[in-house]
């Protein structure tokens, strides 16, 4: 489960400060995990099969990381924290993304999920966008253990750093919309993460969830202009 980047082994306190919402987390430790309440009985086994937990879009505590662990249904979902020492590699869904993970996915003639990402990298690539699979995609490509269903959503992350032209995110909905499943994209921005169904419609006012919970701004880039707190 290593990922591209070589960050196996690395400064463990680095890696925590790093990760960002999406970001999968792999663990040293099954028993580092923290939660709020009582972890469920299905959290060890699912995390004896993978361990591996994605990052939740929240501070962190006296840099600690904040994590869930997927359960064996959509339902089935804990939150806990993660100390920085437990963290042993950090797997981007961009990570994903550059060795075109799913194109060695065992179950890729089995659902039509794994050839979308196909055409979602050329329409990425023509724009010279950065992304990756996330949800339930990207934790199959890197644990290697069968999540996606048949009406299982395409969960896409795009990383913008710098504001997202309305064309091309209009552009990018069109296409999707013709694929033969349902495609869910979020956009990063250095704010927070914003739908891009939301951003290309183009409305006055459009909700972005922050670390700090969901805002209703006029411009996800610069989210300090006219907001409105919806936590």
């Amino acid at each position: 489960m290593k990922n591209d980047s070589g960050e196996r082994g690395g400064p463990a306190l680095r890696l925590g400060e790093d990760a960002r919402p999406h970001d999968l987390v792999e663990l040293r430790r099954r028993d580092a995990l923290v939660g709020e309440v009582p972890a469920p009985d299905w959290v060890q086994g699912c995390l004896a099969r993978a361990p591996l937990v994605v990052v939740r879009r929240t501070r962190q505590r006296s840099g600690w990381l904040p994590v869930g662990v997927r359960g064996p249904s959509r339902r089935d979902r804990f939150a806990a924290w993660l100390p920085p020492q437990a963290v042993a590699s950090r797997i981007r869904p961009e990570d994903l993304t550059g060795r075109c993970a799913w194109r060695e996915a065992p179950r890729r003639r089995d659902l039509p999920h794994f050839a979308a990402l196909d055409r979602a990298q050329s329409l990425m690539e023509a724009f010279g966008l950065t992304w990756g699979p996330a949800g339930s995609m990207g934790y199959e490509l890197a644990s290697r253990t069968p999540c996606v269903t048949a009406t299982s959503d395409l969960d896409l992350v795009l990383r913008a750093a710098n504001e997202l032209p309305r064309e091309t995110a209009r552009a990018l909905v069109v296409a999707f919309a013709m694929m033969p499943i349902r495609i869910d994209v979020q956009v990063e921005t250095p704010a927070g993460g914003v739908a891009l169904v939301e951003y290309a419609a183009g409305a006055t006012r459009i909700m972005l969830r922050t670390l700090d919970g969901p805002r209703l701004v006029a411009d996800p880039w610069r989210p300090e202009i006219g907001r409105e707190d919806l936590s």
